[in-house]
This record gives C-alpha cells, sequence and structure tokens, in this order.
C-alpha cells in the first residue's frame, strides 16, 4: 500500500471514531441531566440504553459515510485499486 492510502485510511477512521464519540456525549449528557432532575442524584439508569442506541445507529452510519468518502478520495488520487 502507498503512504497516501493509509493516511487516507486513518484519517477516515479518526472522523468515524470523532463522529462517534461526539453523539455519545450529546446524546448522553441531556439524557443524564433530566433523569437528575427527575431523581435528585446521579445514578446509571435507564437513560444509557437511549444513548447506546443513538451512538450505535450514529456510529453505523459515520462508518459508511466515511467509507464512501474513502473510495471517493481514492479515486482522486490515483489509486483506482479498490476492494
Amino acid at each position: 500500500m502507498k503512504i497516501k492510502t493509509v493516511i487516507l485510511f486513518v484519517i477516515a477512521k479518526l472522523m468515524a471514531f470523532a463522529i462517534t464519540a461526539s453523539a455519545a456525549v450529546m446524546s448522553y449528557l441531556p439524557l443524564a441531566y433530566l433523569a437528575y432532575e427527575e431523581r435528585g442524584y446521579f445514578a446509571i439508569g435507564g437513560e444509557v440504553i437511549g444513548a447506546l442506541i443513538i451512538t450505535a445507529v450514529v456510529g453505523w452510519a459515520a462508518n459508511i459515510v466515511m467509507k464512501d468518502w474513502f473510495r471517493g478520495m481514492m479515486k482522486l488520487v490515483g489509486e483506482e485499486k479498490i476492494r
């Protein structure tokens, strides 16, 4: 593999990870705050299930988008052999 292939692959995986991590934080914090307001104390409860589902869906979609981005970038840099 060429170095530009490796660099593009690493960038795609890092972007997918960043998007997934952002979704996890942005979905858990409001749910945890609402649970805290309801109960009066922090605890892990049912709010985690919603955050996990949202994170899984966003992670799956981010991987698909980043795979398409990677293939498009490989065509731009001239590497036509892609699985």
